[in-house]
């Protein structure tokens, strides 16, 4: 029998997980990842991702633990973007490095998620998903211009107004208010 992917963490001890990322020379290489227990407290060195999640049905096989692990679509094309040719990559992503079926690890989890970006001592990426030049470029003016005013306050309750091909734009603006504002 295969060892469970999934070890219990110390919320008292603000453990959390971190995903070392192997390196690969192609991007079409398949994505293989460990995962090792650390403590916030201990100021671990790691980069965060921020992505759409996308269709949760829509999912690609990647190896966690060298165990078969299903991510969206989206997030094993964020994975990788980001994934370097040469050298590990260790990084926190909400939907592996959480057991998503462990409720009250979860909850936990996700009360600190706050202190996990912020606590990113390297940076947090975010990744838009694929999409054609155009929309890309007007997020990023976008971002840029919303990173001037450090007073400015996303209000997401305008998303019902907002073009339903910009909404992954609205949740990443409404995240990066979120974690500025920290």
């Amino acid at each position: 029998m295969a060892t469970p992917i999934y070890s219990s963490l110390s919320s008292e001890a603000r453990e959390i997980r971190l995903i070392l990322l192997a390196p690969a020379e192609n991007r079409s290489d398949p994505i293989n990842c460990e995962l090792n227990i650390v403590s916030l407290d201990e100021r671990p060195h790691y980069k965060a991702l921020s992505y759409v999640w996308g269709n949760a049905s829509d999912t690609s096989t990647i190896q966690v633990c060298s165990q078969d692990f299903e991510a969206t679509k989206n997030l094993e094309a964020a994975m990788r973007r980001i994934r370097d040719q040469k050298s590990p990559l260790i990084i926190w992503v909400d939907a592996i490095c959480i057991n998503q079926k462990d409720i009250q690890e979860r909850n936990s989890q996700v009360s600190m998620m706050r202190s996990i970006y912020k606590d990113a001592v390297e940076e947090v990426l975010a990744y838009l998903g694929k999409g054609n030049l155009t929309h890309n470029d007007n997020a990023f003016e976008t971002i840029i211009e919303l990173g001037k005013d450090i007073n400015l306050h996303w209000d997401s309750s305008l998303e019902p107004h907002i073009n339903p091909k910009h909404l992954r734009i609205v949740y990443l603006l409404d995240l990066l208010m979120f974690f500025k504002s920290a």
